[in-house]
């Protein structure tokens, strides 16, 4: 720490606030005066970005390799995140000379993110749906990285999947999006994304943070707290946003109880597709396809439960439900157009949006019986998906382990509910008269 503090001083960090253990996160940023109102000052030549990563020629020449590019001028902007990742690893594990040297040693190391990331952990998610989304996110980081290890380069080739992850780790924990809050263009500006030392000791509250960050006229970031709300030994505290513990503890490895940001679920809809299950499906899913729509459905808490539209469910989610359960005889079929992209249709009325398609639904006779089908499976999906979540609970002391846990019983609560409210409104559609009519008629 004191060779970081040093380099801090040597970069024209000014601070009032000193830099102390936390019994909960680590570091943090603390007062050492009363209503110290511009704690931190960190200029411009101290922020790192993108841009200022290529001009250390020895980093710049690998990323020409890998991008086979000999002008990099566009690359900090097409692939700025990975530009900033690639940094981290080559000062953290290829080059101890680097300017950035007392700032990388002051990062967290692989074996911390190993107790505390998602992305070392996947376990800690078995059964819930942030398992399928942490999944998704390491597949895709081996796909990159598989191509990174590839580039003719005498470091790039030795990376493996630990740093990349680690790279991942602390980019998404310490990055801050500046996007247009500064006017000028200098090099550390024309980047969205940087990396602010001293600032990003900074902690997180969802209901108390007692000062914000904001740009200053010389281009650097000033650390500024809120009038009468800070004394002396205060921990100096900024908030990340209106984060969910999904996107908390996706990112950063932690959750606030009792959040007043709830969670969403998500349940992907490719199970209700299968094409071997029905003739339709695959029609179906190209015209998806087509129209751009994320095959995903959505749940949020909601405090209402007497109609489909209202109970919690993104609207797309209920209309792409709709789509799952219609078949020929509620009108729908599927044609080709002269380009052999898949069109749908309804009684005969072309469909082109989801939206369109829910209008066409509601004036159908059989509407109950739709939703009714609509509802069974959204049952089926959360009765199974809720027995995973509670058959792969484990006691697990690390501290990802316990905030994993947080989230895990966040998820089993907005199930729970939701499967009552499900029960409740399948129970009267099944007295639905239009219902009653056509289940005697199917025996």
């Amino acid at each position: 720490m004191e060779d970081f503090l040093a380099w801090a001083k040597n970069q024209c960090i000014t601070s009032t606030a000193i830099i102390k253990k936390t019994p909960h996160a680590g570091y943090g940023l603390f007062a050492t005066q009363d209503s110290c109102s511009n704690p931190v000052h960190i200029p411009s030549k101290a922020l790192l970005s993108s841009q200022k990563a290529i001009q250390v020629e020895p980093f710049a020449a690998a990323l020409r390799a890998l991008y086979v590019a000999d002008n990099l001028d566009q690359v900090p902007h097409t692939h700025e995140k990975q530009v900033l990742c690639l940094f981290l690893i080559y000062c953290q594990f290829f080059d101890n000379a680097t300017d950035w040297r007392p700032y990388m040693d002051i990062l967290p190391s692989i074996d911390f993110f190993k107790q505390n990331h998602l992305l070392f952990n996947l376990h800690c998610l078995q059964g819930t749906s942030l398992e399928n989304s942490t999944r998704a996110k390491l597949n895709k980081l081996r796909r990159e990285l598989e191509e990174i290890n590839q580039t003719k380069s005498s470091w790039l080739s030795k990376v493996d999947i630990d740093m990349y992850k680690w790279a991942d780790c602390v980019f998404w924990s310490r990055v801050v999006g500046i996007g247009g809050a500064f006017e000028e263009t200098d090099a550390a500006h024309t980047s969205n994304m940087v990396m602010i030392p001293y600032f990003d000791f900074a902690n997180h509250s969802v209901d108390r943070p007692n000062m914000r960050w904001q740009p200053t006229s010389d281009g650097g970031i000033d650390l500024v707290t809120y009038p009468d709300m800070v004394k002396e030994g205060d921990e100096l505290l900024l908030s990340y946003g209106s984060k969910p513990n999904q996107e908390l503890l996706f990112l950063h490895g932690f959750c606030v109880e009792n959040n007043p940001n709830p969670s969403c679920f998500t349940l992907p809809v490719a199970p209700f597709l299968h094409p071997e299950a029905d003739p339709l499906n695959m029609p179906k899913i190209h015209w998806l396809q087509q129209c751009g729509v994320k095959p995903t459905l959505t749940l949020s808490q909601s405090s209402k439960n007497t109609n489909l539209m209202d109970i919690g469910w993104s609207p797309e989610s209920i209309q792409l439900m709709y789509l799952v359960v219609m078949d020929e005889d509620n009108g729908l079929h599927f044609g080709l157009n002269e380009q052999e992209n898949v069109e749908l249709y309804i009684g005969g009325q072309k469909v082109t949006t989801l939206d369109t398609l829910e209008q066409m639904t509601n004036d159908i006779d059989l509407l109950p019986v739709i939703q009714l089908r609509v509802i069974m499976l959204l049952i089926d999906a959360l009765q199974y998906q809720y027995s995973a979540n509670t058959e792969h609970a484990i006691l697990d002391d690390t501290p990802i382990g316990e905030q994993a846990l947080i989230y895990r019983n966040e998820e089993k609560s907005l199930l729970e509910s939701a499967l009552q409210t499900l029960t409740k409104l399948s129970n009267e559609l099944m007295q639905n008269p239009i219902v009653v009519e056509y289940l005697k008629n199917a025996q």
